[in-house]
């Protein structure tokens, strides 16, 4: 069982429908937050690698349903990471564990190591 060691960020932070991003280490990640879900990811577009957010913490579409990939529109569902759109369909983000501590999200920061 993974131990929860490093505090991201108060949940709180990131408000209902949104997303924000944090970089660690070098490592960036993004949390969003949609339809009572709370979910991380690895900032990283599955199809080019590069970063997903057009400007900083601009992570979702026009109307904060999905995840969009600024590079080439690739539309990921907030829920589990899958493509439903764009070059990289069926291909799914890189989810990051996490867990909920005293209102903080919490990783692993063996995760801050590992690449």
């Amino acid at each position: 069982m993974p131990h929860y060691n490093h505090a991201l960020c108060h949940i709180d932070e990131i408000e209902h429908e949104s997303a924000k991003g944090f970089e660690l280490n070098g490592i960036n990640f993004f949390v969003v937050k949609r339809d009572n879900i709370t979910r991380l990811y690895l900032n990283s577009c599955p199809h080019l690698g590069v970063p997903l957010e057009h400007e900083e913490d601009k992570f979702l579409d026009g109307d904060n349903f999905y995840i969009m990939c600024s590079s080439h529109g690739a539309l990921f569902q907030p829920e589990d990471g899958l493509c439903i759109y764009g070059p990289c369909q069926g291909q799914r983000l890189s989810a990051v564990d996490f867990e909920i501590v005293d209102q903080q999200i919490m990783i692993n920061s063996a995760v801050l190591t590992s690449s």
